[in-house]
């Protein structure tokens, strides 16, 4: 080790206490600083107040014997400020683009559905939403991104599957029987290690919004999203499942939720469904396919999800009516008579099976002006008090 290399790792710090008042600067400037305080303010500070620490240690010199020490210590501050400021950043930026209006209205609407569906269990799980390159749950500040600019409407059954996210991290119902606070989720994914349990985590968002909003998930995801010649199952290192194993949880999702017996109104969109993503598949590679193993393999890991699901949070459960049979009517403009206190769901719903109708040939086109009207009316109708 030599003087020189020492300074080296000052120049570092030094540099790295420069960046760390941007940082600062970045978040609590501007006409958005305000609005940035109010979503992230308190998860900012702790993390800007860890960094500090982080970066005063490495400041601290050390005996030759352990510069090396030293070495690591200030290449891993380096890394933790990379985060950060990559965290705080996508804030600022997404919280400038609402506060600008850049997002038309989207963020707001999201807002509105994750409060409707966070009242049915638990406010706690309200999350706030800002503009965004891709929908993810933002990591540091705990703030849902929509992405911007998105499908309009149609892809708001995709913020469920964000805060599906947020359930999976936060779920502590207390069990009376046993007086104990137990983690149904958290036990759930524990079976599952490394990148298998974030695809994981991904499979139980899918559920968990086919589960609370019912088809127009499923329809939404096999529609717009997922790729049908991707592969079927993902390599162990990747971040989410394979599409077509996300397909199938999804369709699995509402074979649960209609039950046995007697015939059910989701046993129509499910063929429906089925039927469109085979069509989409023809001439995938077979990779893209799952095969009988990988489908069994899926429902086995599904049955615990499921499990966990129906055991704590049955009060989020999509429960048909037959009032999306009337708004799909009111839609297409078969009729001028609007039904009474559709919840966001039912016309998310409705809206939904009818685009798949028409995309079948075998219905009439959504009116996209009526789809806006209803949409917002039933969120508007829906969310709680703060």
């Amino acid at each position: 080790m030599t003087s020189a290399a020492e300074a080296v790792l000052d120049e570092r710090v030094r540099v790295e206490r420069v960046r760390q008042a941007r940082l600062e600067t970045l978040r609590t400037t501007g006409p958005a600083a305000e609005l940035v305080a109010k979503l992230a303010g308190d998860r900012l500070n702790a993390a800007e107040s860890d960094l500090r620490v982080l970066v005063d240690k490495a400041g601290t010199p050390v005996p030759a014997v352990q510069f090396r020490h030293r070495v690591t210590r200030v290449v891993d501050v380096q890394a933790a400020a990379d985060r950060v400021g990559t965290e705080a950043l996508a804030l600022a930026v997404g919280v400038l683009a609402r506060h600008f209006a850049l997002d038309a209205n989207a963020c707001a609407q999201a807002d509105d559905l994750i409060a409707w569906l966070a009242g049915k269990i638990d406010r706690r799980y309200r999350r706030p939403t800002v503009p965004g390159g891709e929908d993810a749950l933002h990591r540091g500040a705990d703030i849902i991104r929509r992405r911007v600019p998105d499908y309009g409407d149609w892809d708001l059954p995709i913020m469920a599957h964000e805060l599906g996210h947020v359930v999976a991290a936060g779920l502590r119902p207390w069990d009376a029987r046993a007086d104990q606070i137990l983690r149904p989720v958290e036990d759930w994914l524990s079976r599952f290690d490394g990148a298998r349990r974030q695809q994981a985590g991904e499979l139980f968002s899918d559920v968990f919004a086919t589960y609370v909003l019912g088809p127009s998930y499923p329809c939404a995801m096999i529609v717009h999203r997922l790729n049908p010649q991707a592969a079927a199952t993902a390599d162990t290192r990747a971040s989410h499942p394979g599409d077509a194993s996300r397909a199938h949880a999804c369709l699995w999702t509402l074979k649960q939720m209609r039950g046995g017996g007697e015939l059910h109104a989701y046993d129509d969109i499910i063929l429906k469904l089925t039927s469109l993503w085979s069509d989409l598949q023809t001439d995938a590679d077979q990779r893209a396919r799952l095969s009988a193993e990988d489908q069994q393999q899926l429902i086995n890991d599904l049955g615990g999800c499921w499990a966990a699901m129906t055991s704590h949070l049955s009060a989020l459960a999509y429960q048909w009516s037959g009032r999306v049979f009337e708004l799909m009517d009111r839609l297409t403009e078969i009729t001028n008579t609007d039904p009474e206190n559709g919840t966001p769901a039912d016309v998310l719903n409705a809206a939904w099976l009818a685009k798949v109708d028409a995309l079948l040939g075998r219905g009439r086109p959504v009116v996209e002006a009526l789809f806006t009207t209803l949409l917002t009316s039933a969120l508007k109708r829906s969310v709680p008090a703060t």
